[in-house]
């Protein structure tokens, strides 16, 4: 397929240890749902294109991978929100253990507003995922979350809004820390299920939060 390819040289030791590996490989339009395997703990239906050259050199056990890839028609959706975003074409750069996403702008599917998602993504040969993440939504509001019961049994719904998102930790210590602040032209909705407190045997109630107010009952 001229359109979507893969081309690579190799220079690489057999036996021994070396740190002079070296792979050279150029892409075209070459598919990113793979990225699923690294990154999938925190993004699923990752979509589009990369144009790629990079250099994959080092120690076999401990590969490095280095150069630059142009995104195209790209987009993914996080996990945590469910909520997809397009990504607008950019360029990100690969150096050692380190994906530097510079600066992407996210755009939402359902409003047409946009967010810009800077920082890196730490790794060993893309294992040992360590995450330096800021979301930042520029002035038209866009979908924080779009999820239902199934995907999560401690809060669900629908939010629209401005605001920050800042991710840092690795898969397995993950802290995020958000500000965020409701449109106050589209409707939001956050439902809390019920719950029974072991400490005080409240009733069981119902939170839904729209626009900031609160209704219990």
């Amino acid at each position: 397929d001229k359109e979507h390819r893969v081309n690579a040289s190799a220079n690489i030791y057999l036996k021994g240890k070396h740190d002079d590996n070296l792979i050279a490989v150029e892409t075209n339009e070459y598919q990113l749902n793979f990225l699923e395997s690294f990154l999938g703990s925190l993004f699923s239906d990752i979509q589009g294109y990369a144009t790629a050259k990079l250099d994959i050199k080092g120690n076999l056990n401990d590969l490095d991978y280095v150069g630059t890839a142009h995104l195209h028609d790209a987009g993914l959706k996080l996990k945590f929100t469910q909520v997809f975003y397009k990504i607008k074409d950019t360029d990100i750069q690969l150096k050692e253990h380190e994906l530097d996403l510079g600066n992407i702008k996210l755009i939402d599917t359902l409003t047409g507003g946009t967010a810009t998602l800077s920082g890196s993504i730490y790794h060993d040969s893309w294992k040992n995922m360590n995450f330096d993440l800021d979301a930042r939504i520029d002035s038209k509001p866009i979908t924080l979350l779009n999820t239902n019961i199934s995907d999560n049994t401690s809060f669900y719904g629908h939010a629209v809004g401005t605001g920050s998102m800042i991710l840092v930790g690795s898969d397995n210590d993950l802290y995020m820390t958000v500000d965020a602040k409701s449109s106050e032209t589209d409707s939001s909705h956050i439902i809390i299920p019920p719950t029974k407190s072991k400490a005080s045997e409240l009733a069981e109630f119902l939170v839904e939060r729209t626009h900031g107010y609160t209704i219990s009952d």
